[in-house]
């Protein structure tokens, strides 16, 4: 009888064991996930403000150009 109880106590240890190390791995794609948006996140705002940085830019060019057209 002990050795039945011995394999259910192994087999309960090893299930927890197995739990918490499927635990820990899902916390850690959540967080590198997580990691990931904020990444995309920031690399999506850079891009919009160069955007708009360069129609800034060309903005003031066209209007610059009109103002030469205008004075020619």
């Amino acid at each position: 009888m002990s050795d039945i109880g011995s394999l259910r106590t192994f087999s309960v240890q090893v299930s927890q064991t197995l739990m918490q190390g499927a635990q820990q791995t899902m916390r850690e794609v959540l967080d590198n996930a997580d990691r990931l948006d904020r990444r995309k996140g920031n690399i999506a705002e850079s891009a919009l403000q160069r955007i708009q940085d360069n129609q800034a830019v060309a903005q003031k060019m066209a209007e610059s150009r009109n103002k030469i057209d205008v004075f020619v």
